[in-house]
């Protein structure tokens, strides 16, 4: 198998029920559980999906409970990589990306099985998929060229496809980069970054890819948004200055743009908790990169973590009562999970490989 093209189903695409680790680790902090070789089966079930490296192969997605019990293995097609997991919105399955360097989305189901390939245009790399509030589609986007060209030699541009039909529809056919595109909670927008009046800016459009529209000034790179709850905002990252980049906040509606981040160091990565009123982020203000969390209107910002080493990719769960991330406290990328305001943090992996990516299955 060439590295860069993905196998036929059934062969490169199949659950391999190996254990990821030993539950081992040292410190007070750990709440590494047990490894197992059954995936979470429970739709409701709390459980976080995240990438790992075990046994020297390629990154691939494993699944746990939310206390770190229960750790198990979904995907194994080495040396292809496996990235990005994103869950259904009724937490039954996940969507992610797999390849190197070529990637295609594919669908595998919370309880194992064999995933199901979504997409597949060699040469093309898929990424950055979000599903509908609904679960019947997954946008993304993708850079795709010319039949015989290289992966970078094309353009990226937003796709939609619908997972139990494999159709799928292009929205953005433009001569610069679309990335990033996210649902609104209504199901009825898109948000994404567009590059294509000169600097990155926030654009929205409707679902069917009519209406595109610019919500930002193209005199300052902005990229990353990210709906409230509700739909009445959207947070993303602006450029403000030389190397300062500071969480927004906009209402779509009418383009009214609050600044919620004054900082000299970047600010990224804002997550809406779950009831919309607040923010966590990370932030190299301090030096290294740590989480903090504010309120939705940008007050109040406290920092969560504070350590020697880089805390990031912060995710809340369901029910907004825990933050998961990772850490490089203990020499090598972790999974921890944390209360909101910052305390009893405590590690779910414990393996001297990567580990990274949390996403926290929702409650439905």
């Amino acid at each position: 198998m060439r590295r860069g093209h993905l196998a036929p189903l059934g062969v490169v695409f199949a659950l391999v029920s190996t254990g990821c680790g030993d539950g081992g680790g040292d410190g007070g902090d750990s709440a590494v559980g047990p490894t197992t070789t059954t995936p979470v089966r429970e739709v409701g079930a709390a459980a976080i999906a995240w990438v790992a490296v075990r046994d020297d192969r390629a990154p691939a997605l494993f699944v746990m409970n939310a206390d770190g019990s229960g750790q198990a293995r979904l995907t194994d097609h080495h040396p292809l990589a496996d990235s990005s997991p994103v869950w259904s919105p009724d937490g039954s399955r996940l969507v992610f990306v797999s390849g190197d360097p070529g990637t295609a989305l594919v669908v595998v189901d919370a309880d194992g099985g064999v995933p199901r390939q979504l997409t597949s245009h060699l040469p093309a790399a898929d990424d950055a998929p979000a599903w509908s509030p609904d679960g019947s589609r997954v946008v993304y986007h993708s850079l795709r060229g010319e039949p015989g060209a290289q992966i970078d030699e094309g353009n990226t541009d937003i796709f939609v496809v619908d997972v139990e039909t494999g159709v799928e529809t292009r929205l953005t056919d433009e001569p610069a980069a679309d990335v990033g595109p996210v649902w609104s909670p209504d199901g009825s927008q898109i948000a994404f970054a567009s590059a294509r009046d000169g600097e990155f800016a926030i654009f929205v459009m409707d679902a069917d890819g009519g209406n595109q529209r610019r919500l930002t000034d193209d005199t300052k790179a902005a990229h990353s948004p990210v709906w409230s709850p509700d739909g009445s905002r959207l947070a993303y990252v602006s450029l403000e200055g030389d190397d300062d980049f500071e969480i927004m906040s906009l209402d779509p509606r009418d383009g009214d743009v609050t600044r919620l981040t004054t900082s000299p160091g970047e600010d990224r990565g804002p997550v809406w908790s779950p009831d919309g009123s607040q923010i966590v982020f990370e932030s190299l203000r301090d030096g290294i990169v740590e989480i903090y969390v504010m309120r939705a209107d940008g007050s109040a910002p406290t920092r969560l973590t504070d350590n020697g080493e880089a805390d990031f990719h912060p995710v809340w769960s369901p029910d907004g009562t825990q933050i998961a991330f990772e850490s490089r406290r203990d020499g090598d990328f972790e999974i921890y999970v944390m209360h909101a305001d910052g305390s009893n943090q405590r590690r779910l992996t414990g393996d001297t490989e990567l580990d990274s990516s949390p996403a926290w299955r929702p409650h439905r």
